[in-house]
């Protein structure tokens, strides 16, 4: 168990969660008090239905008593694992959305050519709020017509599903 730890400021996730069980994150300082841009940076099962779900806390003051350990500069993503020895393997081959947090656009990239595949977009209840077929490696998504929230993008190829979140923001026009 850790206590009083910043986790913040790493490249793809703060926090990647390996176990099928339900798990919470004790007293920690994310750098962020937006629980939805928190909740965009762990791999838990909203990226991976077979995982459990992990819950925290979003601290708006990361200075309180609760949090008494300064920021790291450059820290490592923290793995928290009963299971798997490379949990960072199981995100790193499949599916990458850019920019996370976006507004009216978002740009996919498969890690190999994908000759045909359905994309489906949801919202955080599970509805389906865009569907389209890629056959490409890269691919460009208008999501301006999306309201603000997390969603799930889900890309079922001919041997893989593969899903990942972003977060759809306003613009800052």
């Amino acid at each position: 168990m850790f206590f009083n730890n910043y986790i913040c400021n790493n490249t793809l996730y703060n926090i990647i969660y390996t176990s099928s069980g339900n798990s919470s994150i004790p007293p920690t300082c994310f750098c962020d008090t937006d629980s939805a841009t928190i909740r965009s940076k762990i791999y838990d099962g909203y990226n991976n239905i077979n995982l459990g779900l992990v819950n925290f806390t979003p601290y708006v003051h990361c200075d309180s008593s609760a949090i008494t350990v300064p920021p790291p500069i450059n820290c490592q993503t923290v793995v928290l694992t009963q299971v798997e020895e490379n949990a960072n393997h199981l995100i790193s081959e499949a599916l990458e959305i850019y920019p996370n947090p976006a507004s009216d656009n978002i740009t996919l990239n498969l890690s190999k050519d994908i000759l045909k595949a359905q994309l489906k977009i949801f919202n955080i209840l599970g509805e389906m709020n865009y569907s389209s077929l890629i056959s490409s490696q890269q691919t460009n998504i208008d999501i301006s017509m999306l309201a603000n929230g997390v969603y799930m993008v889900e890309v079922i190829t001919e041997n893989n599903i593969l899903r990942q979140k972003f977060i759809k923001q306003q613009s800052s026009r």
